[in-house]
């Protein structure tokens, strides 16, 4: 039977006021218990100095936590976030350098609340040893055997797991594995976590009006690896090629079960793993592929049978109109119709309250809804510039459509109408912000304008009528959401989830397996992703020439961002592990009849944004080696997202700082974004060596003005490259003290940085 596929989206993310309701907040999740001195002194120090804007259940002045960091005190969590701590690496740490760099606190040093305490550099150089020594125990608890969470083992379990299948389900059985989230010591409450957003994300993406449950998909007994069949969805084989045709992790081992599970399924990808699939299928564009989502709200409008401008003029529509919506930017009207799998939410949003735009002197809109019924006519008709949908699937979960005002689908909302705060670009985008936001169901929201236009006797008694018909009372419309509130929360429940579920971290469960995807790739999290531990890791990247050498490097010292690891990967396939790669992302495509296009992260983001976001401001740095010897030449690599001025600093293991570039032999330190610049490069004349043995910190900062730095003075009359000093806490504390040159504020970036700075730092053993 033929079957439609659509989609929705909400300009709604995560704040508390939003659009469709509150319903009560989840208990707030215990602060972590320290273990140990050292622990029990940062959590002090983190809670003094950060909780009131970055842990929730102790914000002060606000409803939701700063950038959507809100679990500064769980410090289990925060050390396991690459993207706020590098454990081992308190240089490269973009929370310690926040702090370091006085951006943070920000109410203290940006917003000039000089009644509060700023850190001192004993709790600097607390804070610091934590991130050095706090996750040794941790390190030592966690241990798996090589081999549970390879590629054969994946392919071991899933071939067991088909065989115990009728005939007649085999074909379309598909599977998403989690393992690797397992071997990289993720601990079992998070990947509880995980694994209910796999199924919510599954059900998310259904057609069908049954759902699929936790308990009949988990497959492997640690629960890594989840069963699902395409029909169980009304999804097609065409469509999961269309899905893989995006995947970068394909591989195929030297394993004759494999290609047993490729000749009976009909597929060379059976699986994907389950934190790709939360990033690429609850966004743009796949996340509308997936939907079979029209490119027109008149089109959704059509494939749901919903006809809004009827129901308005039959007052079959209800409405609620505000100032406040806390994600909008400006007043807001949401709006409910029926449809035959439950309920239709839209919302008008505004990039403005002037004339036409203000909904309480303009309450009749949008254009052309009423005609000339009344006696002002389309005079009190507003005029609005967006539009985001909230509807049930089949199964009672929720679909998201975002729109412009002529009814253009888009992907992300233009972040002067509506912001999602818990991003550090404020994007809001479709599907996968809206999960986040409505974890719950709908959400409250309390009419302002039935009141106000019902007690204005300059507007005539049939508008005031037409209002009243259409705003119904609080009782009536309290009643309505928590209906439909309800249908999302017995979906959820008949998919054998847990509502009020999220992660300490990154919350609803769909967006924390997609954030986990987002995340700076380390040692430990490569080795797990490759399937094998993480001293053969080093070893077999070695041998994969230069572009293996590099990457090896890049893990020893630090972190590489998700783009590049997910570039390399398929490379670096046959060095690592028995086996292939089967799908090269940009270079060689899977060949599959609908495998046409590819996308990277960025693109992803990127796709079709009607308004450019703010994007994130990132550095990345390596050595040509991941330990030295005295008098060895060593060269760094740099890559940044901007065009910048770079700043490299080498503090050496006694905390002596000196600038290596710009130097007096090389002043000119711009680069540009997208190119790997050399340092020093074969045009400079010179070689670098390091001269003592022990552990070298090299720091790297970018400055897209060149005027972000003043407390780096330069003079090369009487010095070649200018030295800093030395310092308890390291020299990066005086590097730091980074302001803005500029009249106003300091614009913020992510974790406090100044936009227009970036920053990270490596570690290289000499021996």
């Amino acid at each position: 039977m033929a079957t439609m596929r659509f989609a929705t989206f909400v300009f709604s993310s995560s704040a508390a006021a939003l659009l469709f309701a509150s319903v009560a907040a989840a208990d707030v999740t215990p602060i972590y218990q320290p273990k140990g001195e050292l622990e029990k002194k940062a959590q002090d120090i983190l809670d003094k100095h950060c909780a009131r804007c970055h842990q929730d259940g102790k914000l002060v002045n606000r409803e939701k936590a700063s950038k959507g960091f809100g679990d500064v005190m769980q410090l289990e969590a925060l050390i396991s976030n690459t993207n706020r701590v590098r454990a081992g690496n308190p240089d490269a740490s973009p929370m310690f350098q926040a702090i370091v760099s006085k951006q943070m606190p920000y109410d203290v040093y940006q917003e000039g609340r000089y009644d509060l305490p700023t850190p001192t550099e004993a709790e600097l150089a607390t804070l610091r040893e934590w991130i050095e020594k706090g996750s040794e125990a941790s390190e030592a608890a966690c241990k798996t055997d090589e081999g549970d969470y390879s590629y054969k083992a994946i392919t071991n379990a899933m071939y067991n797991d088909i065989g115990s299948l009728p005939e007649n389900r085999r074909a379309n059985t598909r599977y998403i594995s989690i393992a690797h989230l397992k071997a990289a010591c993720t601990s079992e409450t998070d990947m509880e976590v995980y694994r209910q957003g796999v199924i919510r994300l599954l059900n998310s993406l259904s057609t069908n009006s049954d759902v699929i449950t936790l308990e009949d998909s988990v497959v492997k007994g640690d629960g890594t690896l989840i069963r699902f069949n395409l029909d169980d969805l009304f999804w097609t084989a065409e469509l999961w090629e269309h899905i893989i045709s995006h995947y970068s992790y394909g591989v195929r081992p030297v394993d004759s079960q494999y290609d047993a599970l490729v000749n009976t399924t009909h597929t060379k990808i059976p699986f994907v793993r389950g934190d790709w699939l939360a990033f690429y299928g609850a966004r743009p564009p796949l996340y509308e592929k997936i939907l079979n989502m029209p490119n027109t709200f008149q089109g959704l409008e059509k494939a749901l049978g919903v006809d809004t401008f009827a129901n308005i003029k039959n007052y079959t529509a209800k409405r609620a109109g505000f100032k406040d919506s806390g994600v909008s930017q400006h007043n807001r009207l949401i709006e409910r119709h029926t449809i035959a799998t439950g309920a239709f939410w839209t919302s008008y949003d505004f990039g403005g309250t002037k004339g036409e735009q203000n909904l309480f002197e303009f309450p009749l809109g949008p254009k052309g809804a009423f005609g000339d019924k009344y006696s002002y006519g389309e005079t009190l008709a507003f005029e609005h510039d967006g539009g985001e949908t909230i509807f049930n699937l089949p199964n009672g979960y929720q679909a998201y459509y975002l729109n412009t005002a002529d009814g253009k689908q888009l992907a992300q909302g233009p972040t002067s109408i509506v912001q999602d705060r818990a991003r550090t670009d404020l994007a809001v985008t479709n599907g996968i912000s809206c999960m986040g936001c409505h974890d719950q169901g709908m959400k409250n929201a309390v009419d302002e304008i039935r009141d106000h236009v019902a007690d204005n006797k300059l507007l005539p008694l049939d508008v005031r009528e037409a209002v009243k018909a259409l705003y119904p009372e609080e009782a009536e419309m309290t009643k309505l959401i928590e209906k439909d509130r309800k249908r999302f929360i017995d979906a959820l429940v008949s998919s054998g989830l847990d509502p009020k579920l999220k992660q300490v971290t990154d919350g609803e469960p769909i967006n924390a397996l997609s954030n986990r995807y987002e995340r700076d790739i380390d040692l430990k999290s490569a080795a797990a992703e490759f399937g094998v531990d993480e001293d053969k890791v080093q070893d077999y990247l070695r041998g994969g020439g230069r572009v293996g050498g590099s990457f090896a490097a890049q893990l020893a010292q630090g972190t590489v961002q998700r783009d590049i690891f997910e570039r390399e990967f398929p490379k670096l396939v046959e060095y690592v592990i028995d086996g292939t790669p089967i799908f090269y992302t940009g270079e060689t495509k899977y060949t599959a009849e609908v495998a046409k296009e590819t996308y990277s992260v960025a693109e992803v983001k990127k796709h079709e944004v009607i308004e450019t976001p703010i994007h994130e401001f990132k550095l990345n740095m390596y050595a040509d080696k991941a330990t030295a010897k005295v008098g060895e030449v060593t060269s760094f690599y740099v890559t940044t997202t901007k065009d910048c001025y770079l700043t490299l600093v080498n503090v050496s293991g006694k905390g002596e700082g000196t600038v290596i570039l710009p130097n007096k032999f090389t002043r000119d330190n711009f680069i540009q974004a997208g190119s790997e610049f050399q340092f020093p490069s074969s045009k400079d004349g010179y070689d670098f060596k390091f001269e003592d043995h022990g552990t070298e910190t090299v720091i790297a900062l970018c400055d897209t003005t060149g005027d972000n730095l003043p407390s780096i003075v330069h003079n090369f009359s009487k010095e070649d490259f200018t030295t800093l000093g030395t310092r308890k806490i390291g020299v990066v504390a005086k590097l730091d003290d980074v302001k803005v040159v500029k009249k106003g504020k300091a614009k913020e970036g992510s974790f406090g940085f100044p936009a227009d700075v970036a920053r990270t730092a490596i570690k290289i053993e000499v021996h």
